[in-house]
């Protein structure tokens, strides 16, 4: 008669003494939070480059992808609006850790960077942002800071109709929104390497955008989500601070 499954594989058949810190009951294991992020695609960041090639199959250096939990989103085109910012220069190794920072404007080998928290209008939902904007990527979040300051003015009322109607919500990030896209691919004068800068228009905002932030105010998650992408942008100000004057 053939022996049982246990019985061939010398099963345990009494409980092993476990030291009494052993016995306790298992404790919650929770998987690691990433606030989500806006990314510009690049070889060097190797673990997102893979994840993202292999979602989507070709992948072009620079393209916008939004990362969260969820999964990957392409933006072809992204359609966000303005929190807050801080402005730098900074010299990264090849592999794009930052070495040095500076808060003023310095020469090469430094290049500008922009650290951002945004808001990232999809169909169905507005959702809260980290996004680091570099070297010929930042002038689509000078206009963005831009519009933000702006609508905190007296001058964003008067640029028409629809600017004013937006005087209706209190906090001036909800007053705009800016479409932000790559432009078409560039070849530099001085080292012959392409590039793509970005590029965005602002538009006042609307009765659909407006349904969102109320749904997303009404959101149990919201003041997590906001926590989240604060966090992240304070722990990359710390890390920024920390190589000033290396």
């Amino acid at each position: 008669m053939a022996k049982s499954l246990a019985a061939a594989g010398g099963a345990l058949s009494t409980e092993l003494k476990l030291p009494s810190i052993f016995q306790a009951p298992p404790s919650e294991v929770v998987g690691r939070s990433i606030a989500p992020y806006i990314t510009f695609a690049h070889p060097k960041r190797a673990d997102e480059w893979a994840k993202l090639t292999a979602k989507f199959g070709q992948v072009v250096e620079g393209d916008m992808y939004l990362i969260r939990r969820e999964g990957l989103v392409a933006l072809a085109l992204a359609k966000v609006s303005w929190m807050c910012c801080q402005q730098y220069w900074g010299e990264a190794n090849a592999a794009g850790e930052l070495l040095r920072a500076s808060f003023t404007e310095t020469p090469k080998p430094f290049k500008e960077h922009i650290e951002a928290v945004a808001l990232v209008y999809l169909e169905d939902c507005v959702i809260p942002v980290n996004v680091c904007f570099r070297s010929t990527k930042c002038p689509g979040a000078k206009v963005l800071n831009d519009a933000l300051v702006e609508a905190a003015t007296p001058v964003w009322a008067e640029k028409s109709s629809q600017h004013k109607e937006t005087l209706v919500c209190v906090q001036p990030f909800a007053r705009f929104y800016g479409l932000l896209s790559l432009s078409p691919q560039r070849t530099s004068k001085s080292t012959g390497l392409t590039y793509r800068t970005t590029t965005c228009a602002i538009h006042p905002t609307t009765p659909a955008e407006w349904r969102l932030l109320k749904a997303f105010s009404e959101n149990e998650d919201a003041t997590k989500m906001l926590n989240d992408a604060a966090q992240r942008y304070e722990s990359r100000l710390n890390e920024i601070k920390s190589k000033v004057g290396k």
